[in-house]
């Protein structure tokens, strides 16, 4: 039961960078 919370905390952590990079990436490659 302990990997549970970690994988959580895991996907959250790359929803994050994944929503941050097409925020903040892709306008910069595409203005």
């Amino acid at each position: 039961m302990k990997k549970l919370p970690s994988l959580k905390s895991f996907w959250l952590h790359c929803e994050t960078i994944t929503f941050v990079y097409d925020e903040l990436v892709l306008p910069l490659l595409y203005r």
